[in-house]
């Protein structure tokens, strides 16, 4: 089965598929900082298979990969996850 390079984004879990890339050079699982018209934006290189997946980025369009992440654009993405978790917490509480 052929399947397909693509960039998966952070927030909602979108795939923006990616083109233009020579077999062997792009590292699938790799993180990436990204450009999309909403932004810069944290991703992870993944393949699919041929065909539309289920979850297409149809509202989000990639302009660019800007770069591997590094290790300060990592952390700086953990970071926000907990940040979301903790604010998770708080807006339940309030509403408990």
């Amino acid at each position: 089965m052929t399947t397909k390079m693509a960039i998966r984004l952070r927030k909602f879990n979108r795939l923006c598929p990616i083109t233009g890339y020579k077999e062997g050079i792009i590292k699938v699982g790799a993180k990436v900082v990204v450009q999309t018209d909403r932004g810069v934006e944290f991703g992870e290189i993944v393949e699919y298979p041929r065909g539309l997946p289920k979850r297409l980025a149809r509202d989000v369009r990639l302009k660019k990969v800007l770069r591997y992440a590094t290790d300060e654009d990592i952390a700086a993405e953990n970071q926000l996850v907990q940040k979301e978790q903790e604010a998770l917490k708080i807006a339940s509480g309030k509403f408990a």
